[in-house]
């Protein structure tokens, strides 16, 4: 059985995609991102995952996110660690194999959840989707290797690079899939628009954009 981790920080305005603020103020970033969590329990649940635990920091406490989880029978936890690696690491350690990701992706599917599932269960050690910023949107680990998530520096243009010679170093056996984006920055709200019309319509309803970021 693969398990589902998705790792979201709890959607408090001026705690969460604050680079979004310019564009669409901080309260309109934190329901954006409420929005693309509840988005990512859906994808979950359509990829038919047994197991997925939802690891926020701190503990989620939006209504809708906890009725969601619940109604799936997905799992809530906190995520344990100092640092994003660390707590990447716990989550492997819980259970394995396990798949980790984010919820700042438009692109990802449930077929790229079900595919990178599918390459866990077939023998790959790892599975990794690269994120065009450098960093990467979807990990998975068939056993806990604490190493993978070791000096690396997170929050930067190098995570990618350093997890990959991390990897190489350890002599496992990995499948890297075709890149893909966050959105994180004002234009990356434009990207939205452009590449996933009705997603965007649903994630920015009743969301003004300034004119400055159209």
């Amino acid at each position: 059985m693969i398990n589902l981790g998705i790792f979201a920080k709890a959607p408090i305005s001026g705690h969460v995609k604050t680079r979004l603020a310019p564009a669409i103020g901080l309260d309109a970033a934190a329901r954006l991102h409420a929005r693309m969590v509840a988005h990512t329990l859906t994808l979950a649940h359509e990829a038919s995952f047994e197991a997925v635990t939802l690891w926020t920091w701190p503990l989620v406490t939006d209504p809708h996110i906890i009725e969601q989880c619940h109604r799936h029978g997905f799992a809530i936890a906190v995520q344990q660690g100092q640092n994003l690696g660390q707590r990447m690491a716990y989550a492997c350690e819980q259970a394995s194999p396990q798949l980790i990701i984010g919820t700042d992706c438009p692109g990802i599917t449930a077929q790229h959840l079900r595919r990178a599932a599918a390459d866990l269960k077939a023998g790959a050690q790892v599975v990794l989707t690269p994120a065009l910023d450098g960093g990467y949107v979807l990990i998975g680990l068939r056993q806990p290797r604490p190493e993978v998530f070791q000096d690396i520096t997170w929050s930067s243009a190098e995570v990618l690079a350093q997890t990959r010679a991390t990897i190489q170093n350890l002599d496992l056996q990995a499948i890297e899939y075709e890149p893909l984006w966050d959105v994180d920055r004002p234009e990356d709200l434009i990207k939205l628009r452009e590449a996933f019309p009705a997603l965007a319509a649903k994630l920015l309803a009743e969301i003004t954009v300034d004119n400055a970021f159209t």
